[in-house]
């Protein structure tokens, strides 16, 4: 457990300093949680807060599903962003700082521009509650009304990645492209690959509500009981598929990866020479066999 000081964290997100900022839906606050756990009140006096992002110049914005609206905080300032958004649970921005609004109520996501142009971005979704961005510019949608995750071009154009789950509540990306998922049904998160679930990451939660990466790829598991977990990614074992021996250098073809990882190579001989790795093959050089 990282963080224990919010009753009923309701979504996570990382400002560019490294703090973790929370939600929640009890207290009615956001909080901002230095890496050493070290809690700030940043924003109170929410009607109903449900979401949190940072734009580009690292301020939070929150979604207040209370009030029905989006708003931008700079110190004790407050900026409304949108309105009439009958239950905002996620927020997202790109790399163009424009903003992605999943409202569960309306079953659309809303886009809204730094000029505060806001239009439909999906619709005929049924309750989109989890919004993530690959770094291909496609939206991720998690709809908790179909069980569905959903990917769209930054055209519009979208395509069903799964329609397998139960009751996915939120969506995080790691460095390498996988897919994080907060199921809420189930008490679990889940990382998939290409569509695919490759295994559980995280079991056992009271109510998985948010889902966010820090800038070390480490997972952050807001539980509806009042905890924020925290998941450090460790190293995996894969097969070999293939060993080829060419004099003094030694090459280890490994089987496809099935999710991303970080591998660690280490070279135990005093003879071994440079130790090289691209991803899936590791070669040794001027090895003595």
């Amino acid at each position: 457990v990282f963080f224990s000081g919010s009753p009923n964290p309701r979504a996570l997100a990382f400002d560019a300093a490294g703090h973790l900022l929370i939600v929640d839906t009890v207290e009615d606050h956001l909080l901002r949680v230095s890496p050493d756990g070290v809690a700030t009140p940043i924003g109170t006096g929410f009607s109903l807060p449900t979401a949190v992002g940072v734009n580009a110049a690292g301020l939070p914005v929150v979604a207040d599903a209370g009030l029905d609206h989006v708003l931008r905080l700079d110190g004790g300032l407050s900026t409304i962003l949108a309105e009439s958004l009958r239950m905002p649970l996620s927020l997202l921005y790109d790399g163009a700082d424009t903003l992605y609004a999943a409202d569960a109520a309306a079953g659309i996501v809303y886009k809204v521009t730094p000029q505060g142009v806001v239009s439909s971005f999906v619709a005929g979704l049924v309750l989109p509650t989890g919004l993530a961005l690959d770094g291909a510019g496609q939206l991720h949608i998690a709809d908790a009304g179909t069980g569905q995750l959903l990917a769209v071009s930054p055209l519009g154009q979208s395509s069903i990645i799964t329609d397998s789950l139960a009751r996915p509540l939120a969506l995080a990306l790691d460095a390498g492209g996988d897919l994080y998922v907060a199921e809420g049904d189930a008490g679990a998160v889940i990382r998939l690959v290409a569509g695919v679930v490759v295994d559980t990451v995280a079991s056992g939660l009271d109510r998985p509500l948010g889902v966010a990466f820090d800038e070390g790829d480490n997972l952050y598991i807001a539980e509806g009981a009042g905890r924020i977990h925290r998941w450090n990614r460790g190293p995996t074992v894969r097969d070999v598929a293939a060993v080829d021996f060419d004099g003094g250098r030694v090459t280890v073809q490994l089987a496809p990866a099935s999710i991303h990882e970080t591998l660690a190579v280490k070279d135990q001989s005093a003879e071994a020479g440079p130790i090289g790795f691209d991803g899936s093959v590791i070669r040794f050089h001027d090895v003595v066999i």
